[in-house]
């Protein structure tokens, strides 16, 4: 049987994933792709499509395949920006959700997303509440290990309670907390977060890397005659996206760089940086799923309905 992780575990209780390598798989085991993982992401607010008086600049002009030079040729519809990635998309139209919300229509659709479950109104006047657990947490519990939960992430403004965490549910009314900070979210990922102030501060001043606490067994792993060239290039781009996700978090950036995120300070919510914080939090959730960390994960961004207010052009 195929081990669920393979870990590289270092100084101060650091405990570093690894990617799909064939070398630790047993002889038996088809060594033919990665472990499987899913991320669903949510933005609030739907799409601009004919509702009322609201015109329609969302949907591809024909039902069929798209492509990328049919797809970006309809420069008057929100999805042409993505006409580069056509042939690995899907825009699926004509769902509705089953149940009516006792508020709005984004709450309704919020608590459904993930899983299903008819919304029930609470009696505190808070938002409604999913009768059910969402996907990612049945996912979750056949992938990961024992009590690791599903990787939830959230970026852009925030609303009711905090408006955090709308569509991951652990079971029937129980809302699951987001994480809002890039940084933190990195920081639990490698454990980093149960370092000691003293410990961490010091390995700020030293200016290392998670790579550093694990280097090693790095070193040990990379000695072995049995890997493939495959699985050195599979490790070689592993521990330098867990470097090149560092210098962003850790602002080692020129200097206008750093003065932006230190006057960002706690505004991971403020319109002005909530494309800045998504990226962010993509790039944790890429490093997570390549990691083996989580299998299961969700990024919302923007609560119930999102009131983000983007400045394009001026």
């Amino acid at each position: 049987m195929i081990p669920r992780r393979h870990f590289l575990r270092g100084l101060g209780g650091v405990v570093v994933g690894l990617p799909f390598i064939e070398a630790l798989q047993p002889k038996n085991a088809n060594a033919a792709g990665y472990p499987p993982f899913v991320i669903f992401m949510r933005q609030a607010n739907g799409c601009a499509q004919d509702t009322g008086d609201e015109p329609e600049r969302f949907w591809p002009y024909e039902l069929g395949a798209l492509t990328p030079d049919g797809l970006s040729a309809q420069t008057d519809r929100a999805l042409s920006v993505l006409g580069p990635y056509a042939n690995q998309l899907l825009a699926v139209d004509g769902l509705n959700y089953a149940f009516d919300s006792s508020g709005c229509g984004h709450t309704g659709g919020s608590t459904q997303c993930l899983t299903a479950a008819r919304p029930t109104d609470q009696p505190d006047d808070g938002p409604d509440l999913a009768d059910g657990e969402s996907i990612d947490t049945y996912i979750a519990r056949q992938l990961h290990p024992e009590g690791v939960e599903p990787l939830t992430l959230y970026g852009g403004k925030t609303g009711y309670s905090g408006g955090i965490g709308v569509i991951s549910y652990r079971a029937p009314f129980q809302q699951r907390a987001a994480v809002t900070s890039p940084f933190n979210a990195y920081m639990d990922l490698f454990g980093l977060s149960n370092l000691s102030p003293e410990a961490l501060e010091q390995l700020k001043a030293q200016r290392k890397s998670v790579n550093d606490l694990v280097r090693s067994g790095m070193q040990r792993l990379l000695a072995r005659t049995d890997l493939s060239k495959a699985d050195r290039e599979r490790l070689d781009l592993h521990f330098t996206a867990i470097r090149d996700l560092e210098t962003v978090t850790a602002c080692e950036l020129p200097d206008a760089d750093i003065a932006a995120m230190e006057a960002m300070g706690d505004g991971y919510d403020e319109s002005d940086n909530v494309i800045a914080v998504v990226k962010m939090q993509m790039d944790v959730l890429a490093l997570a799923c390549a990691c083996g960390v989580a299998r299961a994960a969700t990024l919302q961004v923007g609560y119930l309905g999102d009131n983000t207010q983007y400045t394009i052009f001026g």
